[in-house]
């Protein structure tokens, strides 16, 4: 088999190289409907607050104003007052309550600072050396990735809540670099704390079973495991307390949290299908709010919907932006609780689509669904109760879209189905090859 030959038969990799005549075109799309819409709702927003004087939430696309930062402040109070006798309120997960610990050796602004600029910078990097990296001119490159990064509604989100999604960002970001740019063996490292820091990546798994990766996805979930109980020994140290205290505590904190998945709550600044549901339910004067257990049917379902996707990635072979695109919705949209602020994670789909894509319709589709998905949206708001709720019409696009690139990902003539025995692969990829040279798997060279 020629160079050529095996070049085109091996995964295409994360790479600022691998795509360049399509690169341009597919990164141009997103960029140009951000210089749009972004400054067309900020305009809107405020022009209802100090040309009409309509308060929140006319005044902003963003949470109320009183709340800027509040979810870093309140994450530093849990882990401050956390230890019995005090307070049993964990911050997300062991891991990401044993992060806060250590972040209030610092003051509350040096550690929020930190985060803050470490999270910039990762998406920074993000954008330069993946997304825009086609561009001819350094100076249009620039400008490309201040968009993406200043005009980016998650982005602008996840900053004004201060919340912690910044950090699994990062550790996601190093996991598809080590997976598809590196193709290293350690990649499982940065998805296991991803998957200890909020659970639901554990549908990340699927990935390096799809990629007869196994070792990656038993490694990464091993991990995960590991990760939880060396952070709840830590946390029940610092707390002075048993590690079965802390897990009672964290199983008291998810329980919590549960109880708002009924109420309006979850449809705010929220994008799932279940908050769809919720506002839907409460705009026609709550037909449902009185049946029993409908936030655990809705779960059962939604279990369900995701395993039948996860068949679909792993019956067939699909190209990496596909799997990566399919998954990554998958996890935004079916939860009963995922927050705007989650729709960030929408740029590693959009990397390995401007990266290893070719232009076409279901491409430019795809990328223009991601690009709606990165735009504020927010034009109209219901009246529920006499509460007028915020961020309602995006729930209702953003989901929609996200069922969209679902489809549009499962949904190819080019793909093949293959047995799922042949998936029961240790390790199908040979060790680390440099960025830009796809290195020939077994199955290619033969």
């Amino acid at each position: 088999m020629s160079r050529d030959e095996i070049r085109r038969a091996s995964p295409p990799q994360l790479s600022d190289r691998a795509n360049a005549p399509a690169h341009e075109r597919l990164t141009a799309l997103p960029v140009l409907v951000m210089v749009v819409a972004t400054p067309l709702a900020i305009i809107f927003h405020y022009v209802c607050r100090y040309y009409y004087g309509r308060m929140f939430p006319w005044s902003t696309f963003l949470v109320h104003p009183r709340f800027h930062f509040g979810d870093y402040y309140l994450s530093y109070s849990a882990a401050k007052r956390f230890g019995p006798g005090r307070s049993n309120n964990m911050v997300y997960s062991p891991l990401m309550h044993l992060l806060m610990n250590a972040l209030t050796l610092l003051r509350p602004w040096m550690g929020f600072t930190l985060i803050v600029v470490a999270f910039l910078v990762v998406l920074a990097l993000v954008c330069w050396k993946w997304i825009t990296s086609a561009a001819a001119l350094t100076a249009v490159r620039l400008q490309q990735v201040a968009v993406l990064v200043l005009l980016s509604y998650p982005v602008l989100f996840v900053i004004d809540r201060g919340n912690l999604e910044m950090v699994i960002f990062m550790w996601l970001a190093a996991f598809f670099y080590l997976y598809y740019g590196r193709r290293s063996r350690w990649a499982w490292v940065p998805l296991a704390l991803a998957i200890a820091g909020k659970y639901y990546w554990v549908t990340l798994l699927i990935l390096p079973l799809s990629d007869r990766q196994t070792r990656q996805a038993v490694y990464a979930l091993a991990g995960a495991v590991g990760a939880t109980v060396v952070s709840a020994a830590g946390v029940a140290l610092t707390a002075h307390a048993s590690m079965g205290w802390v897990f009672q505590a964290t199983l008291r904190t998810l329980g919590r949290r549960s109880q708002d998945y009924e109420s309006l709550f979850a449809a705010q600044h929220a994008h799932t299908l279940w908050a769809g549901i919720r506002l839907a339910d409460g705009v026609l004067g709550y037909p449902l709010f009185d049946v029993p257990h409908l936030s655990l049917d809705y779960f059962v379902v939604a279990a369900v919907v995701f395993m039948l996707i996860a068949y679909e990635v792993l019956s067939h072979e699909m190209a990496p932006w596909r799997r990566v695109l399919a998954l990554v919705a998958a996890t935004l949209v079916l939860p009963l609780e995922s927050f705007d602020y989650t729709l960030l994670h929408l740029l590693f789909p959009l990397a390995l689509l401007v990266c290893t894509a070719p232009v076409s319709r279901q491409s430019r589709a795809a990328v223009l669904l991601i690009a709606v998905c990165l735009v504020p949206v927010d034009y109209y708001y219901f009246a529920v109760w006499g509460y007028r709720t915020d961020g309602s019409v995006s729930t209702f696009i953003y989901s929609g879209a996200l069922v969209a690139m679902i489809l549009i990902a499962l949904i190819t003539s080019e793909r093949k189905r293959r047995p799922l025995r042949s998936l029961v692969v240790w390790d199908a990829w040979s060790p680390a090859a440099p960025i830009g040279v796809p290195d020939p798997s077994p199955e290619t060279t033969r």
